[in-house]
């Protein structure tokens, strides 16, 4: 009786001494897996780090954006500032600008003084047609100056148009055009637009009165 609890207390040691083999073989097998998945993952950490450094080096970046750092300096060397231009004296009054107005040649105003423009004959006259009305009993002759020769209409210098155009001009007191009609044209609606656009910009010498003024301007192609 006394030798059963013996080989049952010997069979329990074994069995214990069996289990603590096989935990301590676990434990260890854990600790082992524990390091090889720590290990593994310093190893990827260390290999993104080398390719973000890499990619971001520093030292890198310097090199490529030393060139740029030139260039800039280069571009950005000082400039004298440009000169200011000295100050140019206006003199708008109208005995200047007949001094001074170069008028372009092959143009001939029929005035007292024959005054060359371009490719237009000018008719200045005080006289009227016979069978005009009171209006052409007013005319007179204010004489001009400052003239801006009229421009020879597209249409017409293209299909090689002559013609003229007469205008009666209302003069004011001031010298300017106050109104104009056409009093005759050929052929008709070609000249008298080009005409009437420079007229309204000539200046006469001051009448005493408001005075009508009948003028004629002949286009004509150089030849």
């Amino acid at each position: 009786m006394l030798q059963l609890p013996r080989k049952l207390t010997e069979q329990h040691k074994s069995s214990k001494l069996v289990w603590v083999f096989l935990s301590l073989s676990f434990n260890t097998f854990l600790v082992y897996l524990m390091l090889w998945l720590t290990s593994a993952g310093e190893i990827q950490n260390k290999k993104t780090q080398i390719l973000m450094g890499v990619i971001f080096s520093p030292h890198q970046t310097k090199k490529e954006l030393a060139p740029l750092e030139t260039l800039f300096k280069l571009t950005q060397a000082p400039q004298s500032a440009p000169a200011p231009a000295p100050p140019i004296a206006l003199n708008l009054a109208l005995d200047a600008l007949e001094k001074t107005l170069s008028l372009p040649q092959n143009i001939l105003l029929q005035t007292e003084n024959a005054l060359h423009l371009n490719n237009i004959n000018l008719d200045i006259s005080a006289l009227g047609d016979q069978t005009m009305s009171l209006m052409t009993n007013k005319i007179t002759q204010a004489k001009p100056i400052f003239q801006i020769p009229p421009q020879y209409p597209l249409y017409a210098k293209r299909h090689a148009i002559e013609g003229f155009v007469t205008l009666d001009l209302h003069i004011n007191a001031d010298g300017r055009v106050k109104s104009i009609k056409v009093f005759k044209e050929k052929p008709t609606g070609i000249f008298s637009h080009s005409a009437k656009k420079a007229v309204l910009r000539w200046r006469f010498l001051a009448p005493k009165s408001t005075q009508w003024q009948r003028i004629t301007i002949r286009y004509e192609l150089e030849k």
